[in-house]
């Protein structure tokens, strides 16, 4: 399997944490020399795990959907 390079252009914050060293993350980063990308995972011990990446526009949209939800209370299971 073919390693791709990353870098870490922007930390943007932690989620969460499990454990001392298991943290789910916001960054901006960049994948094989790429144009960044917003890039939401979990990492372990500098361990890249599966994760989701997103353009501006697409955290903008994520953003406003998550606000919509949040505020018409439209929170767990509705």
């Amino acid at each position: 399997m073919a390693t791709v390079s990353m870098e870490i252009i922007k930390r943007i914050g932690v989620i969460s944490q499990s454990g001392e060293k298991t943290t789910k993350e916001l960054n901006l980063i960049s994948w094989g020399g790429k144009e960044p990308v917003y890039d939401l995972r979990k990492w372990s011990n500098g361990k890249a795990y599966r994760g989701i990446t997103l353009s501006l526009d697409e955290c903008a949209e994520l953003s406003r959907l998550l606000s919509e939800m949040l505020t018409d209370g439209k929170g767990r299971d509705s």
